[in-house]
C-alpha cells in the first residue's frame, strides 16, 4: 500500500482526534488525504520532535484522542 492511500483509510477513521505531522511531503499528502482534519492536525518542524509533542497533548488533554 502507498503512503498516500494508507493516509486516506486513516482519515476516513478520525473525526475528532489530534494529528501530529512531521516534516516532509506528507504533510501536504495528510492535508490532501483528511481536509477535515486540517484544525485538528499539528504540524511539527523540528524532526524527533513529534512522539513527545503527541504524549504532552496526549497527557495535557486526556478528553482527546491523539
Amino acid at each position: 500500500m502507498k503512503r498516500y492511500d494508507c493516509m486516506k483509510v486513516l482519515a476516513g477513521r478520525l473525526s475528532d482526534e489530534l494529528v501530529i505531522l512531521s516534516l516532509g511531503s506528507s504533510v501536504d499528502e495528510w492535508y490532501n488525504a483528511a481536509p477535515h482534519m486540517r484544525e485538528a492536525s499539528l504540524f511539527q518542524q523540528q524532526l524527533g520532535c513529534v512522539t513527545p509533542e503527541a504524549f504532552g497533548l496526549a497527557l495535557g488533554l486526556p478528553h482527546r484522542r491523539v
